[in-house]
């Protein structure tokens, strides 16, 4: 898996500590894409699963963090080895909230049973491609999205639901 960086926020996806993970490869395109090198799935360093677990555990007996996103590029165009790492992420730190950001569509996800699986064990999902002459302001309080048009789905109970919309 090509793995563009790693990086810590605080605060950036509501409270607390994220460690956020850049997984390379997209083929949307989005027209002022955020990381538009990231599209490129060669991009960044190869790392394995098992690499990518002992940081995970690392992380976890850290105690610093309390949500993990799986960003990008686009995560979803690798999605058996995004699976694989939802699932080590859910064994190894069954506490830890995961955040996925892709573009697909939430119909687009529900026609594929691998993509359905990362978004159902997944606590916030945010879907749909960027669109520039939407873009949300960077200091718009609560951002969680790049452009307006972008859903964000939050575990309730044990499904997940559309909570909110851009504005």
């Amino acid at each position: 898996m090509k793995i563009a960086w790693i990086k810590s926020s605080a605060g950036l996806y509501e409270n607390g500590w994220s460690q956020e993970i850049y997984i390379s490869g997209c083929k949307h395109n989005c027209k002022g894409c955020q990381n538009p090198q990231l599209q490129y799935f060669g991009f960044g360093e190869e790392m394995s699963l098992a690499e990518l677990t002992e940081k995970i555990k690392g992380w976890h007996e850290f105690g610093l963090y309390n949500k993990i996103v799986l960003t990008g590029g686009d995560p979803l165009w690798s999605k058996e080895n995004t699976i694989e790492l939802i699932k080590i992420i859910k064994k190894e730190a069954p506490e830890l909230k995961i955040w996925l950001y892709t573009g697909f569509t939430r119909e687009e996800i529900q026609a594929d049973p691998i993509m359905e699986e990362c978004f159902n064990l997944c606590d916030v999902v945010v879907t749909d491609r960027y669109i520039e002459r939407l873009r949300v302001p960077d200091n718009q309080p609560n951002r969680l999205a790049g452009s307006s048009n972008q859903r964000i789905w939050r575990k309730s109970h044990k499904d997940l639901e559309m909570v909110a919309m851009q504005t």
